[in-house]
């Protein structure tokens, strides 16, 4: 290693940042520390490249962090001029708000909070690279990929929060009162994960159903989806979500939002299996799934399998990108038909439970 990359690995932080380390919890930053020892010590000729952009994503975003936190806070009351500016008339006017107006309302200082997200996003997918690249051969190894997965979880699970209230906050055929609740969740959720960084877990009951279904193994069956549901309560799934489906069960559009989520294939597909079922008694799915009933996919549902039946996702933290593309795809058909006025669900899973959990304070 030259000079310069020893330098860059012993730099401290000054005191003044304290945990958390700007938007960095205090175990999130030691826990990089880590991987940077471990790649400065590897012998691997890619070690240095990784430790200098890990190193330079890493202070940027402080950086980044520090200008943030100099904008006015927008759950404290402003004055501009005569004007009184509060948390309140932020959300009264965001929730008055068209979608194609939504963002163009949005404080500076929330905008700057909603894009650190996604820069963490793609700064833990890099130190995830550098873990699987270099370190497979440390001893270390497996608690190094365990703890990018999770760290990576959580922001996707930020950003994937953040994309169903904002939905929820911009539906005009949902209640008035419910769309303010997500306005205030949303604000709150991009100020106290990004800009305070305060909370990791911001909505629990959310994230125990996005983690249940990362370790559900799907099973066709009937398709019917019992096993799926009684396997992610098992697995820890919050239990208004089972509760939510069974007092729903007679409604088509739930029913067909909840199929998406547990066998991993869009209504349309849905459709033709359950008739493929009433011919044949079987059903032989025309897609490609991983063992977790996730598309393995280019974004259209349909890519033919390789030929050693590889899912193509190499990485263990990978598991926690697929999640969010699935849960992506998932979100913008449904947007879809409802624009288009379209058959089958006009809202995902997550958001039947999200506006549950919004209406009953849960």
């Amino acid at each position: 290693m030259t000079e310069h990359l020893t330098k860059l690995l012993r730099r401290q932080i000054p005191g003044r940042l304290a945990p958390p380390i700007g938007p960095y919890a205090e175990y999130e930053y030691n826990f990089i520390n880590e991987v940077l020892e471990a790649l400065f010590e590897s012998e691997s000729s890619h070690a240095a490249d990784y430790i200098n952009h890990i190193v330079y994503k890493r202070d940027r975003i402080l950086r980044l962090h520090a200008v943030a936190v100099q904008l006015p806070n927008p759950l404290k009351e402003q004055r501009l001029g005569a004007e009184k500016r509060s948390f309140d008339t932020l959300v009264n006017r965001l929730s008055s708000s068209t979608p194609d107006e939504f963002e163009l309302n949005l404080p500076g200082r929330t905008v700057m909070g909603r894009a650190m997200i996604d820069l963490l996003i793609y700064f833990w997918k890099l130190v995830g690279k550098a873990v699987e690249n270099v370190l497979t051969d440390h001893p270390n190894y497996s608690s190094f990929v365990h703890g990018v997965e999770h760290a990576l979880s959580n922001r996707i699970y930020n950003r994937m929060i953040a994309d169903l209230l904002a939905d929820v906050a911009t539906n005009s055929e949902i209640a008035y009162e419910t769309r303010r609740n997500g306005v205030r969740y949303l604000i709150r959720l991009w100020e106290d994960t990004s800009v305070e960084a305060t909370s990791r877990n911001f909505a629990p009951l959310m994230e125990s159903i996005w983690e249940a279904r990362k370790k559900t193994k799907v099973v066709f069956g009937s398709m019917l989806g019992v096993h799926e549901l009684f396997e992610m309560v098992r697995l820890g799934a919050s239990s208004h979500f089972f509760e939510y489906f069974t007092q729903h069960s007679t409604n088509e559009e739930v029913v067909y939002a909840f199929k998406e989520f547990l066998f991993g294939v869009p209504y349309e597909v849905l459709k033709e299996l359950e008739k493929e079922i009433e011919d044949k008694g079987l059903v032989d799915v025309p897609v490609r799934l991983d063992e977790h009933g996730f598309p393995v996919t280019d974004g259209s549902y349909m890519m033919e399998p390789d030929m050693n039946g590889s899912s193509g996702n190499d990485g263990a933290h990978e598991l926690a990108l697929r999640l969010y593309k699935f849960f992506k795809i998932r979100l913008i058909k449904a947007m879809g038909r409802r624009l288009t006025s379209s058959p089958g669900p006009k809202r995902t899973a997550e958001e039947f439970v999200l506006i549950y959990f919004l209406e009953n304070n849960l």
